[in-house]
This record gives structure tokens, C-alpha cells and sequence, in this order.
């Protein structure tokens, strides 16, 4: 009987003990009436910490009440200024914390209200659009042109992919006199919320212009002035690389200067949307050249995402293959479709 009642001793004395260990090892939450929570810390978004625990399943804090909070394994921490901490979170006072971890020294005590978000899901959104256009004349010249045009956007919270692709074809006569086609690639890393990095690349051919194929590869700096529903600008700068690739005339290839801007605005909200993309390089051909290419029009809603299209794109070369134009100008009138994810 007295082994039996020490071995139930023993045994107590170890659950015991193992749930000390638990409750040491979970995070802690203390509020500013005095309530203590214990549990794991699941993430902390828009003002709300979520706190998984085992008597209460997953409970919602109001950050504003929280003021002590631990977490004993790492998680990723978001600065109100954006930058990103990993380590794990320890209380030295009231109403403030530090992050500790392999990634970071100790950080000095900060205030609560420092802390965007904890363990912040990736919001990705991806939004994109289709137009189609053609035209047809007939009578003392028979003309036919015809483009079509795609363009896809997807943003992370630090991250955002573009890619955009053209297509003009054109003859008179019976006779092709227009056929060009453009792709471009583009990455950017937000280090803030409107300073980022960016990688990108061109390509371009155009018969019509001797141009077998034009590609760049350039990286840079960028700034995001405005980023709303209602208007969108940047602009960017960096070094690049160019290359001319002729059917005819000799390659050209070399360093080059890259400048770049957007801008998106909704002058009436669901009823006219104006757009302006500008991209130029000056890169040193025959004691300097540059080359400019633009897209900038209106847009007028239709039906659901359907939308009519009204667009004049440019483009400028000073150095252009021989008895060539050095500038060209399309005139697009057509339909289009938007899509968001």
C-alpha cells in the first residue's frame, strides 16, 4: 500500500511538474486590468493579437489593452516603420518589448504601440486586363490594322511582379506595312513602403524597322508616390544594358541610363480612368542616343469589367538603323477586360 502511494506521489509530482514546465514555455499576454493569458502566439494584424490557448481555443486581444507580452519561440516581428525583426519577444516593463534572435542582437526596449503586426500573413493580390482592337478602311486605299494588348500586376506585401506584353499588325493594300511586337518583365522589393529595388528586362522586334530584336536588362531604385484605388505614380531609376540586334544594320550593344514612370488616376470614379507609362534610356551610340517609348490614354467603364479603350502609344529612337524613322506613332481604339484575384 505505502509503494503504491509513492508511486501516485511520484507520479503527481511529475504531472506537476510538466505542466510548470508547459505554462513556463507558453507565451504570455497581460492586459492593463491586470489579467494574465497564457498560450501561443498566433499573429498580431490591424490592432487584434490572436492567442491560441488550451481553455479557450483561439481568442481575439484588442492590441490597444495589451501591456506585457512575451513569446517564447521566434516570430516574425513588423515595425510601424517597416522594418522586419525575427526572435523571440521578452516584456522588460510595462508597455514595452524587446526582440531577441539569431537574426538580430537584443533590440532596446520599444514601445508596444512600435509593433505593425506579428507573424503578418502575405497578402498577395494580382489584377490585370485584355484589349483587342482593330479597324478597317476601304475605298481609294483599303487599309486593315489591328493590336491587341495584355498586361498582368501581382503584389505581396513586399513584392510585386509585372509583366506586359503588345502586339500591332497592320497592312494597305493588301500589302503588310506594320508589324511590331513588345514583352517586358519587371520585380520589385520593397525595403519600405514606397522605396523598392527593382530587376527588369525589355524585348522588342519590329520588321518595319529593322529591329531583329531590342532587349535590356537593367536594375535600379524606385519610389511609390501614390498608391490608392484612386491614383497610382512612381518613378525609377538605374543603370541598364542594351542591345540592338538588326536584320540589316549593324548590332549595337552597350551600357545605358534607365528612367521610368507610371501613373494611373481615376478622374471620374467608374467613369474615366487616364493612364501614362513612360520609359527611357540614353545609352552612348555615335557620341550619345536615347530611346523613348510611351502608352498613355483614357478608359471608360462599360459593362461589368468590360471597358472601351482609347490609347496613343510612342516611341523614339535618335539612333535608328539606316533610312529609318526615328519616331513611330499608334493610334489604338479598341476593347478591353480587367480581372483581380
Amino acid at each position: 500500500m505505502l509503494e503504491a502511494s509513492k508511486k501516485w506521489i511520484v507520479l503527481l509530482a511529475a504531472g506537476f511538474w510538466i505542466l510548470s514546465c508547459e505554462g513556463a514555455s507558453a507565451d504570455q499576454v497581460r492586459l492593463k486590468n491586470g489579467d494574465q493569458l497564457s498560450g501561443r502566439l498566433i499573429s498580431m494584424e490591424k490592432g487584434v493579437l490572436q492567442l491560441e490557448t488550451s481553455y479557450a481555443g483561439t481568442i481575439q486581444i484588442d492590441a490597444k489593452e495589451i501591456v506585457c507580452l512575451t513569446a517564447e519561440e521566434k516570430v516574425t516581428v513588423l515595425l510601424q516603420d517597416d522594418q522586419v525583426l525575427i526572435g523571440k519577444l521578452t516584456c522588460p516593463e510595462n508597455e514595452t518589448v524587446e526582440v531577441e534572435g539569431e537574426q538580430v542582437t537584443t533590440t532596446q526596449p520599444m514601445a508596444i504601440t512600435s509593433l505593425k503586426a506579428i507573424n503578418p500573413s502575405p497578402k498577395i493580390k494580382s489584377r490585370g486586363d485584355i484589349t483587342l482592337g482593330a479597324s478597317r478602311s476601304t475605298g481609294n486605299t483599303d487599309t486593315l490594322e489591328s493590336n491587341a494588348a495584355a498586361r498582368f500586376e501581382t503584389r505581396a506585401d513586399r513584392q510585386r511582379f509585372t509583366i506586359a506584353g503588345k502586339y500591332n499588325y497592320g497592312e494597305t493594300d493588301g500589302v503588310e506595312d506594320k508589324r511590331n511586337a513588345l514583352g517586358t518583365m519587371k520585380y520589385d522589393y520593397f525595403m519600405t513602403e514606397k522605396i523598392y529595388l527593382y530587376a527588369n528586362t525589355l524585348l522588342e522586334n519590329d520588321r518595319f524597322q529593322d529591329l531583329k530584336l531590342r532587349s535590356t536588362l537593367g536594375t535600379g531604385v524606385g519610389y511609390q508616390i501614390f498608391d490608392t484605388e484612386k491614383m497610382a505614380l512612381f518613378v525609377e531609376a538605374g543603370p541598364s544594358y542594351i542591345n540592338k540586334d538588326f536584320y540589316e544594320a549593324e548590332d549595337e550593344s552597350g551600357a545605358a541610363g534607365r528612367w521610368a514612370v507610371g501613373f494611373d488616376w481615376d478622374i471620374l470614379p467608374n467613369r474615366v480612368k487616364f493612364f501614362h507609362r513612360h520609359e527611357g534610356y540614353i545609352y552612348d551610340a555615335d557620341g550619345g542616343a536615347y530611346y523613348i517609348r510611351s502608352e498613355q490614354g483614357f478608359r471608360l467603364p462599360l459593362l461589368d469589367r468590360f471597358f472601351a479603350n482609347f490609347e496613343v502609344d510612342y516611341t523614339y529612337d535618335s539612333a535608328p538603323a539606316p533610312d529609318r524613322e526615328r519616331s513611330d506613332t499608334t493610334y489604338i481604339f479598341g476593347l478591353g477586360y480587367e480581372f483581380a484575384l
